[in-house]
């Protein structure tokens, strides 16, 4: 080959479908339904959409012709190989080896001269050369390596991501299709939490790619105008720790009067530090919280009332995800479930109950190693956090653990509800709190302290408009909820469900006024469509099929071939 050209792929599809090479429970390619809303059944929201973001990254930083393939079908893969690249970087997480080992195998026998390169999570497996064979192996960062790799400058600025497109997001069986935008501020996190993947992978660093809130502000509001988005997802690994650009950010879109709404990770400490009233201020729509374990001793969680902090976010609208580690080495059989219990107790919106899952390149994975307490003969593609544990535990086999998670996402429900029921309830008591503490601020002279972050009593008449903006979009989110709870109602699970889905329609009714002629004409579709829906599911389930599993769409995109096109 006379010239370079990359391709970057993700492993093929099909995803979540039980098949020689991957395992089927655990590996759907759905966040919610898959380890989140898990076995909330037809209240469990599915979305299509997502992408493996590395990817674009490097190919928006190298200047080598890339073609980036995201979840292509065997076919589609082995299509793409014929237009003659020099290099194909292959992209995987440890359950998914087999698959790449396909891939990478095919690759050798077919297309010889073709280097093969291996990262993402996946490349740090320690007996990795007999399962995938391969030229290159990036355990690190990814993009300053492929630079250095092709040549080019490992040292020059890093562009930051910004990824647009459409997502179908299904709710008892009723299909809406937007445009989503996630922002990537940075890479890494330096907390350093033994058990993180990101955190060792960019060496417990973080790389900014964004450097200040204006910047920041600029990606957004080129978003609005371009894609009419004002809702974004924040791909940071704990966003809010970057107090300085946040802040600004925040200043850049009330002088803009731009109230746009996150989707974002952070810390407990990073949340408590900045306070509630800026994260309303800001737009925090939902943050998910590594809540880990009531007896860990990580940094992020010490000497703080995460109950409390959960219930001020959610009083004030703000949707809370917890994430909680099962089989952490305190656990004995009598601790984990209080644990469980603790974990359900903090009444988060949602809730993540995986077990621990010692991943190559972490402290956590070579203090096993050192330890000679990891299961050599485990499958790696049956290492999905939901079923048994591959390390030797001092009090649990095994065969016992899947059960225990099953058990949290269980307890969950009977004692929470339903996810999508407590987002509504959240969005609908949050947007009358802010709404009501706004008008009383302005009744009483209080104005908001930007250097304080803090209202405080002021004799300036202040009419804060910019809250106005955030209140009216509280207002639209709480909303679009309303035309759910006739379905909710009928299909609900349990008590719990019944009686919180009756007081927030009453709660509704009460703000709203009763229902429309269009409001009641969406909740009776969408009753039909669920009918529908869950028949479908009893059907399958009969049939032994189980849930049907969506399979995100293919994405072929290229960067880089002004003479190079095939």
């Amino acid at each position: 080959m006379n010239h370079q050209k990359l391709l970057l792929v993700s492993v093929f599809a099909p995803y979540g479908i039980k098949t020689s090479y991957e395992e089927g429970d655990g590996m759907q390619m759905e966040l919610l339904n898959n380890q989140i809303t898990r076995g909330q059944g037809i209240h469990s929201p599915r979305k299509k959409g997502t992408r493996s973001y590395g990817l674009y990254l490097i190919a928006e930083n190298i200047s080598v012709p890339t073609v980036v393939l995201d979840f292509p079908t065997w076919n589609q893969f082995t299509a793409e190989l014929k237009k003659n690249y020099s290099h194909v970087g292959i992209t995987f997480i440890c359950q998914n080896v087999l698959k790449a080992g396909r891939m990478a195998h095919h690759i050798r026998d077919h297309y010889p001269e073709t280097k093969i390169i291996l990262g993402g999570a996946g490349a740090g497996i320690p007996d990795l050369n007999s399962l995938v064979p391969h030229d290159e192996l990036c355990t690190g960062e990814g993009v300053s390596w492929m630079l250095h790799y092709f040549g080019e400058s490992p040292d020059k600025s890093l562009k930051g991501c910004v990824f647009s497109g459409k997502q179908s997001y299904y709710l008892y069986g009723y299909k809406t299709t937007f445009t989503s935008t996630s922002v990537f501020p940075g890479l890494g996190c330096p907390n350093g939490c033994d058990f993180c993947a990101t955190t060792h992978k960019f060496g417990k660093k973080y790389i900014p790619l964004i450097r200040s809130g204006s910047e920041m502000f600029r990606i957004l509001n080129r978003e609005e105008k371009e894609h009419g988005v004002t809702d974004f997802t924040v791909e940071d690994e704990n966003f809010l720790i970057h107090k300085r650009l946040v802040i600004d950010l925040l200043e850049e879109m009330e002088r803009h009067q731009k109230a746009y709404s996150f989707f974002c990770f952070a810390s407990a400490e990073t949340i408590m530090d900045l306070g509630v009233d800026f994260m309303v201020r800001l737009g925090l729509d939902t943050v998910w919280i590594g809540i880990e374990s009531k007896a860990t001793n990580f940094r992020k969680l010490k000497d703080i009332d995460l109950k409390g902090m959960i219930s001020n976010l959610r009083s004030n609208g703000i949707k809370v995800l917890g994430s909680a580690i099962l089989f952490q080495d305190h656990h004995n059989k009598k601790n984990i479930a209080e644990d469980i219990d603790w974990a359900v107790d903090l009444e988060t919106d949602m809730l993540q109950a995986l077990g621990l899952a010692p991943c190559p390149g972490t402290d956590l994975f070579s203090k096993m190693v050192t330890e000679n307490r990891l299961d050599s003969d485990f499958p790696y593609h049956k290492q999905t956090g939901l079923g048994p544990i591959y390390f030797k535990h001092p009090y649990f086999e095994p065969s016992e653990t899947g059960g225990y998670v099953k058990e949290a996402y269980q307890k969950f429900i009977k004692k929470n509800g339903l996810s999508i029921l407590n987002i509504a309830h959240t969005s609908l008591v949050g947007y009358l709190k802010v709404k009501r503490e706004h008008e009383t601020r302005l009744k009483t002279g209080y104005t908001w302290n930007s250097q304080k972050r803090e209202y405080e009593k002021s004799n300036v008449s202040f009419s804060d408009p910019f809250m106005l903006e955030r209140i009216k979009q509280l207002e639209k989110s709480a909303l679009k909820y309303r035309p759910l709870m006739l379905t909710i109602l009928q299909f609900a699970p349990n008590k719990v469900v019944k009686n919180k889905c009756l007081q927030t329609k009453t709660l509704y009714d009460r703000t709203f006024g009763k229902p429309g002629p269009v409001d009641r004409a969406k909740s009776i579709a969408i009753l039909g469509l669920a009918c529908l829906e869950s028949l479908k599911l009893i059907t399958r389930r009969v049939c032994g099929l189980g849930e049907k599993t969506y399979q995100p769409p293919m994405k072929r995109t290229e960067y880089n071939f002004p003479d190079l096109r095939n």
